[in-house]
């Protein structure tokens, strides 16, 4: 620590500024705005002392930065000029910035020779940067950022009194300066190098940001590159009546030219957008596409059919889409899950194999265990003989291979699928299924989250045997191949060597808290007690949904009370729990967004943080009820398929949050008794216990019928929930590699 508190001079300035105004006071200039005179620049710029104290017309603004850094030095729980911050190394990396490199740079606005103006000008500037700082999420922040910002917004005050801001851009441009884009609002030609310089490097982020600068010339190549990556979103700014609209129509790229034909040619533009390769190499017109795209069946095969081509050319869209219409047929067999078979799957027999394979990847948020075991499944390996399973998977690419054994094993149908390979290829598709997951950014993680899920489900103990030795093989070549190049590799085949260790305890293995258990304390929001939030959609079962769920509390330990918009339940018991719950309105009207959206106001204005959150609706609802979680969220029951993608926008709002998830549809039958348990629990002022809890839900579903013991079955619970349980470890130990 000696060295975070080497500037003596400047920690008396923050003690003890305050007297110096004071003996200011009567020797102010009373020309605020005069240039005050001081020494030559090129002896201000690394000292560490004022030469005059502050004036007090300027005290309030250098007032604002010392605030800024006491809220700072508070964010730890204590005021003692040290931020903790995970482990020592970052405490002090956080700690130097806050309390050395800020209250230098007042120092050195103050001993600049420029004006009264300009100094506040600077000192807010400051004042904004600390601000941030506090705001800012810092799990996602490499705690180097915070140093490298205040030394930036340095060199930008030298480079502005020296007059050279252009080639302080040109020399410092990248995402830091980017954020604070804001500095060199008065040099346009500046920031034109700094925009310039991030669409090259970054042109998917810089699309986003299109708006701000659609009009200006170098808006141009980032439009052409994202045309590449992003094609829908540039389809989009074409059929728009924004001023993107101008700028992308006015763009002369050949592939930006072909998104636009499509924007004022095709019928039905966004169906068209999946074939952007095939039309702009002239393959195929818009009219050929057109042709095929009001047919449902025939539409499905032609994605499928592309797939199969293994383009890269708009492959995002083309994944949507394909997503898309098989959850469509994937609903067709659910709702008749109580018609014979000939019917129940008429919809998918004109399909083949690999058409049947893309519809479970698909549809793997929504599709039943019977729709997929008896119907899709079953379909596909009569259809795909007499190929072998390997042939088969060479012929798809291995395209989303990981996921569909990963729903293989969780649908308890992987080894008939892996008896139609031979030996070797088997186990060499099961070697390349736990290979090569250090690929990709540090923040992509759905194949390990797959194999994570997957060896949830295998209970074959050669396979598990074979795995798990397959991720040591591939853990010490990461290992020995050195871990500076490969943190991402090592991270993952290190926690995955942790969560499958039978020898070991889960969550005392791993960086993160408990998984089997929730503290009662943790679910307390202070006065309030425990803060439920259930979310309603106004579909056509939904309000059926609702009254369902109210009517569980219509008994002496619930009182009711309702708005127009909301329901509120509370507790009567000593421990207070109140469960607040949206009221479904119709869909058409938007009523749920507006029910919600009051809610959500009435709650942060009465400082109520819900604790609980539950999901009562169709998968598709899922990103409006995921838009409303916040931090303070310790569990959340979704009712539906826990994906990858919904876990990791789950965890990226409320990072401490223990999931219930299902295989597949959260039904009704099993989602209310497991709700009942939660807020039984939390009217009793228990910890969460799971294990306990699924004992006790095992018995009373023991009971019911095949039907209802198969939906129970397919729940997670938190503490069986390796993708989450993978995900919270992994971002706690790669906490810098991830950040921004």
């Amino acid at each position: 620590m000696s060295n975070l508190y080497a500037l003596i001079p400047i920690m008396l300035l923050l003690l003890f500024r305050p007297a110096v105004v004071v003996a200011q006071q009567t020797n102010t200039a009373s020309n605020s705005s005069a240039t005050e005179p001081m020494l030559p620049p090129q002896d201000v710029w690394d000292m560490d002392t004022l030469l005059q104290p502050i004036p007090v017309n300027r005290a309030y603004f250098a007032d604002k930065v010392y605030a800024e850094i006491k809220k700072l030095d508070a964010r730890d729980g204590q005021v003692n000029h040290y931020i903790h911050y995970l482990d020592s190394n970052q405490s002090e990396q956080i700690s130097i910035a806050v309390f050395d490199i800020a209250p230098q740079i007042i120092i050195y606005i103050e001993n600049l020779a420029i004006d009264h103006n300009q100094k506040v000008k600077y000192l807010h500037g400051l004042e904004l940067i600390l601000r941030d700082f506090r705001l800012r999420n810092w799990v996602r922040t490499k705690t180097g950022y915070f140093s490298r910002v205040l030394n930036l917004y340095k060199q930008f005050i030298r480079a502005e009194y020296q007059h050279e801001v252009p080639a302080f851009a040109q020399k410092e441009a990248s995402l830091p300066l980017f954020y604070h884009i804001e500095w060199l609002d008065d040099y346009p030609e500046a920031k034109a190098v700094v925009y310039e310089k991030m669409s090259r490097q970054y042109p998917e982020m810089m699309i986003q940001r299109l708006p701000d600068y659609a009009d200006q010339p170098y808006a141009d190549p980032v439009i052409a590159a994202a045309a590449k990556s992003q094609p829908g979103l540039i389809l989009n700014y074409a059929l728009s009546t924004s001023k993107m609209r101008n700028a992308v129509r006015r763009n002369q790229d050949p592939l930006v030219k072909t998104i636009v034909r499509i924007a004022d040619e095709s019928e039905q533009p966004l169906k068209a957008l999946p074939f952007l390769d095939l039309i702009h190499s002239g393959e195929k017109s818009v009219e050929d596409v057109d042709a095929f795209a009001h047919d449902d069946i025939a539409y499905y095969k032609n994605l499928v059919a592309l797939q199969l081509q293994n383009r890269q050319l708009a492959s995002k869209a083309l994944d949507q889409e394909i997503q898309y219409r098989a959850l469509k047929f994937v609903r067709i067999i659910n709702e008749l899950h109580d018609s014979p078979d000939g019917i129940r799957f008429r919809a998918i027999e004109p399909f083949h194999a690999e058409e049947l394979y893309f519809l479970m990847i698909g549809g793997q948020d929504e599709i039943y265990t019977s729709s997929f075991t008896n119907g899709t499944f079953r379909k596909m390996m009569a259809k795909m003989k007499p190929m072998k399973g390997n042939e088969f998977m060479e012929k798809i690419h291995k395209s989303h291979f990981r996921t569909f054994i990963r729903m293989c094993a969780g649908f308890n149908t992987l080894q008939a699928f892996l008896s139609t390979f031979d030996q070797d290829e088997k186990y060499a598709m099961l070697r390349e299924f736990v290979a090569h997951l250090e690929d990709g950014t540090a923040d992509e993680l759905e194949d390990a989250v797959d194999v994570a899920d997957a060896f949830g489900s295998i209970n074959d103990p050669e396979l598990l045997d074979f795995l798990r030795k397959e991720i040591q093989i591939n853990y010490e070549r990461l290992h020995d191949a050195g871990a500076r190049h490969n943190a991402k590799g090592i991270a993952v085949y290190g926690l995955l060597q942790a969560i499958f260790n039978p020898e070991k305890n889960q969550s005392g293995d791993l960086p993160i808290p408990p998984v089997t258990y929730v503290p009662y304390e943790d679910l307390t929001d202070g006065e309030n007690g425990v803060v439920e939030q259930v979310f309603f959609y106004g579909d056509h079962s939904g309000m059926g949904t609702y009254h369902n769920f109210l009517n569980q509390y219509r008994n002496s330990k619930w009182k009711i009370s309702s708005t127009p918009y909301w329901t509120t339940i509370t507790s009567t018991g000593a421990h207070k729990v109140t469960i607040y719950m949206n009221i479904p309105l119709p869909e058409e009207t938007g009523g749920d967004d507006e029910a919600q959206r009051l809610l959500r106001e009435y709650m942060d204005e009465n400082n109520i943080n819900p604790t609980i959150i539950v999901h009562r609706g169709h998968s598709y609802y899922l990103n409006s009820t995921i838009a409303y979680m916040v931090p303070s969220v310790k569990v959340v029951m979704l009712g539906s398929c826990g994906g990858y993608h919904n876990l990791a926008q789950v965890l990226n709002r409320a990072p401490d949050a223990h999931i219930i998830s299902s295989k597949q549809v959260g039904a009704l039958r099993v989602n209310v008794p497991i709700i009942n348990q939660i807020n039984d629990y939390a009217w009793s002022g228990k910890d969460m216990d799971w294990i306990k809890m699924w004992k006790d839900l095992g018995r009373r579903f023991s009971g019911s019928g095949a039907y209802t013991r198969d939906l129970f079955s397919d729940y997670v619970p938190p503490n069986k929930n390796l993708g989450v349980i993978f995900i919270k470890a992994y971002r706690t130990i790669m906490a810098e590699e991830l950040a921004e």
